[in-house]
Order: C-alpha cells, then structure tokens, then sequence
C-alpha cells in the first residue's frame, strides 16, 4: 500500500486499491522490489509536481516487455504541454524514452535513440539541463540532447506517478523496481559517485 519515501521529505508513494498494487511477496516470500504487471499497478505521490529548469533521476528496474511499441511509463510528473518529465522507454522498440516539458514552448523534448534495452536488471540514469542532457544505463552513456531553454513551466498538477502516465492511459510499466531517486537539480557532477552508492546497495 505505501512505499516510503527515504530522503526524510514525507513523499511516500500509496495505492489503497489492493488490485492496482505492485506485488511485493510472491508465494509468501518477500521479492526486495516492486513487481508491476503492466495492466493497471500504479501509485500516487500526492503533493509532488515538478516544474524545474534541472532534473536528475535514477531507477534500478527491469523490463518485463523491454520490446514494447507504444510508451510505457515507470515515472511521471510532466503536466501535458507545461512542465516537468516522465521517466519512460518503448514508442521504439527497445529504447529508454525519457521526455519533458519546458516553459518556452508547448512541445516535448524527447529522448529516442541511444542503445537496446533488455530485460535484464539495470541501472537508468537521468541527466535533464539545458544544452546537455543525458541518459545512462548501467554508467554507459546512452544519449545526449542538446536542446536549450529558460524556462521551467509551471505544472497544474496536484501528484507524480509511479508506474502510469497520468494524462495518458495504457502506459502502464510491465516490470520490477527496486529504487527510485529523483532530484529538482543538476546532478551531473555526482552521477557516478550516486550510482556506485547504487551499486553497493
């Protein structure tokens, strides 16, 4: 029902539904992650809309479905045409797919190159700055956007998502999480020392 929030900000992630759920046991023994099932698994991070100039993020997932042809969401805080970033892959078989918004246009930067995803459990990282953003996957370079702005937006909505698009329906995430981390600044300079931290733990 809640997956607590561990940096001491009070943002837990919940789903009373018990049917929408991820599975955290299976058969009685504890699985260590968050398995959703690509159907309707998802939780709500009340009070938390993005809308900044920089974003960092990092996941440790696997991808059940990693060949899906139509986008498929493990996070999301992007308020349509107006602010924040979902953390996201498919659109292109085998692509990690990250996009955003930004405040000096409506239209959507979009990550959709960069290598094949497998199934195999992985560490995505997320780099989103002005003149150069970039995607990792297990410390490898991915893909880098040189797409430039001044603005952050401003995002109406009230929460972030886990595991769905919350202006879009049918992008539920099909796979297992075992961390999250997602910072409002530029972490660029510490992105390696946070995904040795990652590793070790």
């Amino acid at each position: 029902e809640t997956w607590y929030d561990q940096s001491g900000n009070g943002k837990d992630a919940t789903q009373a539904t018990a049917g929408s759920q991820p599975k955290i046991v299976n058969a009685g023994s504890l699985l260590n992650q968050l398995d959703f099932d690509g159907s309707d698994d998802k939780m709500d991070i009340s009070g938390l809309a993005l809308a900044s100039l920089t974003y960092a993020a990092f996941t440790v997932a696997s991808i059940d479905n990693n060949t899906a042809s139509s986008l498929k969401t493990i996070f999301d805080t992007s308020n349509l045409t107006n602010a924040g970033f979902a953390l996201a892959y498919g659109n292109t078989a085998n692509k990690l797919t990250p996009f955003w918004f930004d405040g000096d246009d409506t239209s959507a930067n979009v990550f959709s190159g960069g290598s094949n995803l497998t199934t195999a459990e992985s560490l995505y990282s997320l780099i989103i700055k002005t003149g150069a953003s970039t995607t990792h996957i297990d410390g490898s370079l991915n893909e880098t956007l040189t797409n430039t702005w001044s603005s952050a937006g401003t995002n109406s909505f009230s929460k972030s998502t886990i595991g769905y698009d919350q202006s879009t329906p049918n992008r539920f995430f099909d796979g297992k999480l075992k961390e999250l981390i997602i910072y409002t600044s530029d972490q660029t300079d510490n992105r390696t020392a946070l995904e040795t931290n990652i590793n070790s733990h």
